[in-house]
């Protein structure tokens, strides 16, 4: 238990590099979310990746700056900003879910794909 709080606090502590973005369209991709951030002019964006559930999206999707101090300016920048006649909502968020860090590699993926583990759930499937 005092690992788990341990490890809470330096989560907490830790300097947040990550945007999430929720009510995206079910249908928007992520050139459509690097347009919106090109016409926002963001600065320091380091990747994006929509968050899928079988394969489906979840109207989420994750921001990656390059550094921490983008984060405020960059948050503000995106409030009212719509991507397919919706309105999305930005807020900071420590980082994206890690569903399966046994995919790396092109061994981790074959033997991924042989044990089944592919559900295409997580951040850009």
């Amino acid at each position: 238990i005092h690992r788990v709080k341990q490890e809470r606090k330096d989560i907490a502590a830790a300097p947040k590099r990550h945007i999430v973005l929720e009510n995206l369209p079910r249908t928007a991709l992520p050139t459509d979310l690097r347009r919106a951030i090109r016409r926002a002019k963001l600065v320091g964006v380091d990747d994006v990746q929509l968050e899928l559930f079988r394969f489906a999206p979840t109207r989420r999707a994750y921001i990656t700056l390059s550094h921490s101090d983008f984060l405020t300016q960059n948050v503000e920048k995106l409030e009212g900003t719509s991507i397919g006649g919706y309105t999305v909502t930005a807020r900071p968020h420590i980082a994206p879910p890690a569903f399966m860090d046994t995919l790396r590699g092109v061994k981790g993926r074959e033997t991924a794909a042989r044990q089944g583990y592919l559900t295409g759930t997580g951040c850009s499937g």
